[in-house]
Parts: structure tokens; sequence; C-alpha cells
């Protein structure tokens, strides 16, 4: 079933929306709220949140993203387990949340997708490293630079992230569309190296078939 069909059956308040949900999402979001936990019992718990609280926000909710909207869902859930009992909700600057998206948007495809995935996917900076094929050294020294850039984009907000605690609670505020073009980069970055790896196997059967269908000929 794709996007738009699971979405109408959240619309109709179908009970059948979560377990199509489940099927459709459930791999990503569990990716999530497992690099939000690290604790796969916590992770599993997390998506069955996740299923039921989009039933409360769909309608009237009408998500666009339907991937970014529950990847979004599930990382709030999970980041709120993380925190447990000292989890303070705090009203979040509008000017803070408008200009982080600004200063998201006009990144880099490569940049956006690594800051993302460390400041909103709570990746270590190896594990965002190598979702981009990238040294830990060279992700590490930009995601600095990047901090530091945006500190400076936020400067004029009332509600300055003063700790990565705030800033990562701040990043999960940011765009559906920004966490949809993260996710869709990876996945097609994915997408490509599987299709590769796949030719490169069909090349070597085919290679291996030539290479018997001589030998045969030769011992004739």
């Amino acid at each position: 079933m794709d996007d738009k069909s699971i979405i109408d059956l959240y619309l109709k308040r179908s009970p059948d929306a979560g377990g199509f949900a489940a099927k459709r999402f459930g791999d990503a979001c569990y990716k999530v709220a497992f690099s939000v936990l690290r604790d796969e019992e916590k992770a599993e718990k997390c998506l069955e949140k996740t299923w039921e609280q989009a039933r409360r926000l769909i309608p009237p909710a009408r998500p666009v993203f339907p991937a970014a909207f529950f990847a979004k869902l599930t990382r709030d859930i999970a980041f709120d387990e993380r925190e447990g009992a000292s989890a303070v909700t705090i009203p979040m600057d509008e000017s803070a949340v408008s200009a982080l998206n600004d200063w998201l948007y006009s990144l880099s495809p490569e940049d956006r997708t690594l800051i993302i995935r460390k400041d909103w996917l709570m990746l270590t900076p190896k594990e965002a490293a190598a979702s981009l094929g990238m040294t830990e050294a060279a992700a590490e020294q930009r995601i600095l630079s990047l901090h530091d850039r945006l500190a400076a984009s936020l400067s004029g907000s009332e509600n300055v992230p003063a700790d990565d605690h705030a800033l990562m609670r701040l990043f999960g505020r940011i765009d559906d569309e920004l966490v949809f073009l993260a996710i869709a980069r990876t996945k097609n970055s994915g997408e490509v190296q599987v299709s590769q790896m796949k030719k490169n196997a069909l090349f070597a059967v085919i290679i291996l078939i030539v290479l018997c269908v001589l030998v045969f000929f030769l011992k004739r």
C-alpha cells in the first residue's frame, strides 16, 4: 500500500491504518527509535506508540510527506522516553524554529544530511560519517564548523539553545520536508549501492558461465 492510501486509512479512522503504517514505515521508524534510545525493546515499544499517536493526529493533520511525518513522530516519542521524568516541555521560540529551517535549507545536500543525521537522528559522528561515505575525522570537523554557523544564524532568536539537550529538542521541530530530504538522499544512496552490487553479482555469474562453457569446449 502506498503512502497516500495509508494516510487515507487514518483519515477514515480505519482500524487497519496502524498495521499498514507499520509495514510501510516500520523499518525506517525503528532505526530512528533505536538511534535515539539505543535499546531494542524500548525502540519496539516506541513504534507501538507511534502508530497509536498518529490516530490522534490524523485528522486534522494531513501529512504531505508521510515517511517524514512518522519518522518525526517516532523521534519525538523516543526523545521523551529517553529523557524520562526529567523531560520538561519548554515553549519553543518560533523565530528559532524558523531560523533553523531557513539555515538548513541553505546548506548543501551533503551538509544538510550530515547535520540532520547528527542532531535530529542523533547518530554519533562516526555513524553519520559512515552513512555519507566520509571519514569520522572529516565529519567531526565539518559538524563543528556547521554548529558554529548555526549559532551565528540563531543569534537573533530569543531562545538560542543553551546546550546539546536544547539543540536536540529544537531539531525536533524542523520541517517534514527537511527530514524527507535527508531520508530520501540516504535511501537513494543505499539503493544505488545495492543496485551496483546486484550488477556486479550478475556480471560475475555471466563471467563464470562463459568460463565454464569455454572449459567444456576445450576438453572436447
